[in-house]
């Protein structure tokens, strides 16, 4: 199962199946050089966006909990994975009894040029971080009990899953092919702003600026404000 991204889950509009060139793009892996590590991903036609593909391995632990015997959590990425659906993985030998692992699917992880400062906050974390996002499963028959809606690199937009209080979400290792890959976007779309202290405005300015009209009161109560206001107190305004 591929799902398409977290802009999609968005927009409720996730599907099986991508484009036949993020395909392609997804069938190398990243390369070690920055130079050339964006080529892992698809860029489209306006270099608006970087796409990869990544497999999410997820585990089943047991709780204890009067309300459930275990818990789905994510527990790794592995970029440029092939198509999966809940693929069972083999288990460790430091694995707590109980636990088990699967390849539960595929999604595509979307880098876009307006993110780039959420990207670099994440890059500078004490761990780096691919936030994945699982919902549970409503479906009474489902043998897994949870699903995986997408993967993303910006922790503004796990904030905005994880606030909508119906899923899990849970950052999981960046592997080193992912860093390089968006080190690379970063640096080639990252701008910083600079910071512009905002000059204030008469209170009579709000008409014009909100389009809004001023009871009489107010308009006198402003106009004899500015009257008062000190005259070194408007210069260093200018």
């Amino acid at each position: 199962m591929t799902n398409q991204g977290c802009d999609a889950a968005r927009r409720g509009t996730a599907s099986d199946g991508v484009d036949n060139a993020t395909e392609a793009d997804a069938a190398g892996g990243p390369n070690d050089s920055s130079a050339r590590a964006e080529g892992a991903g698809t860029l489209d036609r306006q270099e608006r966006r970087s796409v990869l593909q990544v497999g999410v391995v997820v585990e089943r632990r047991p709780v204890a909990n009067p309300w459930a015997d275990d818990q789905y959590l994510p527990s790794a990425v592995v970029p440029n994975a092939g198509r999966a659906d809940w693929t069972p993985l083999p288990s460790e030998p430091d694995d707590p009894p109980g636990v088990r692992r699967w390849l539960a699917a595929t999604v595509e992880i979307a880098l876009h040029r307006t993110e780039s400062e959420a990207y670099l906050e994440n890059l500078h974390a004490e761990q780096p971080a691919v936030y994945v996002v699982l919902r549970p499963s409503q479906d009474p028959d489902d043998p897994h009990e949870a699903s995986v809606v997408c993967a993303t690199l910006s922790p503004y937009e796990a904030q905005d899953f994880l606030d909508s209080g119906e899923d899990v979400v849970e950052p999981v290792p960046m592997p080193d092919q992912i860093a390089a890959w968006v080190r690379a976007f970063v640096a080639r779309h990252h701008k910083e702003v600079p910071f512009k202290k905002r000059k204030r405005k008469p209170h009579t300015a709000e008409e014009p600026a909100f389009g809004k009209r001023l009871h009489p009161v107010e308009r006198a109560f402003y106009e004899r404000r500015e009257r008062l206001r000190p005259d070194d107190e408007t210069e260093g305004e200018a």
